[in-house]
């Protein structure tokens, strides 16, 4: 894809490419089409940036700093609703593949460190969260909009300043050509109104579903809420999940969890949906950087009660 935009994971380790570069230097907003934004998302980012306004921002306008960078980060542009289910293309580090090996025979057992519209990364601010509390708007938008209020209240300068330190972790609003400031421009009409056509056909997960799952080594088969993320149906914008978007594989369906109060979040993909010959999960201390941190097992530990699929 000769333009095919980057999916940037956000926050402190993200390496502006030329592919990116080229792609939004050449972008125009299209000031005439309303942004497209899924309708819960929507709810979740007002909701969100009513609570967490402050220094006489208003509700509206702390929404479009909020949903700016989400086009670019995601790739859908103008005219496409983004996905919460959005996973990052572009790291290709050896960790994140299963066993820590770009040549492992599971290389689809690949975890992907940019989750969410807005990205929210494991080096950075998604950091202490997992990967379901980053797809999910209702809770991302929480985050993202607390983190933009407190820099854009306690930055110097103009308002337009105000703006580019809020939006300074995600690479794409720190070129030259500055994007997020025309996407915000063209979705802030006023003080009382969005330039945002709802989409009521992506929700607030994107197509990622809550499950019930036990351990198969829990003697008790304790129960506990599990995320079923498959890619295969994603909501919204979903160039991303393309073979040759970017370096990385697209991963396959998998689950995501937190489990017991443990500080660990947990990746696990079933033989049933891999075609592989083994399960495989993986975990990461919230506090560390998924690159850099995985640590990767073959096993079939899971049950999802819910599909009656995995080791029940």
């Amino acid at each position: 894809m000769d333009h095919a935009p980057r999916l940037t994971s956000c926050i402190q380790r993200v390496v502006v490419t030329s592919l990116l570069t080229a792609l939004l230097m050449a972008w125009t907003p299209h000031a005439a089409h309303a942004y497209r934004f899924g309708s819960q998302s929507l709810d979740d980012v007002l909701l969100w940036a009513d609570e967490n306004r402050r220094c006489g921002v208003s509700r509206n306008g702390l929404a479009a700093l909020a949903l700016a960078p989400t086009f670019f980060e995601t790739g859908a542009e103008s005219r496409q609703t983004p996905s919460p289910m959005t996973l990052s293309r572009y790291d290709d580090q050896a960790g994140l593949y299963e066993s820590n090996a770009r040549d492992t025979p599971y290389p689809r057992a690949f975890w992907h460190p940019g989750v969410g519209v807005w990205q929210l990364d494991s080096a950075g601010l998604g950091q202490p969260y997992d990967s379901a509390q980053r797809i999910n708007t209702g809770f991302a938008a929480n985050v993202v909009t607390a983190y933009m209020a407190q820099v854009y209240c306690n930055a110097p300068g103009t308002a337009r300043e105000k703006r580019r330190a809020a939006w300074r972790p995600w690479v794409a609003c720190r070129l030259a050509s500055d994007p997020c400031e025309s996407a915000f421009q063209t979705i802030w009409r006023s003080p009382g109104s969005l330039n945002v056509t709802r989409d009521a056909s992506v929700d607030r997960r994107g197509g990622a579903t809550l499950h019930s799952c036990y351990h198969s080594n829990d003697p008790s088969r304790s129960t506990f809420g599990c995320y079923y993320v498959n890619p295969s149906v994603a909501q919204g914008h979903t160039a991303w999940r393309t073979h040759g978007f970017g370096p990385s594989p697209i991963t396959h369906a998998f689950y995501t969890y937190t489990h017991s109060g443990n500080g660990l979040e947990y990746r696990n993909w079933l033989a049933t949906d891999t075609g592989y010959n083994t399960g495989i999960y993986a975990r990461r201390p919230l506090d560390r950087n998924a690159r850099t941190s995985l640590v990767w097992m073959r096993n079939q530990v899971l049950c999802d009660v819910s599909r009656n699929e995995g080791r029940c």
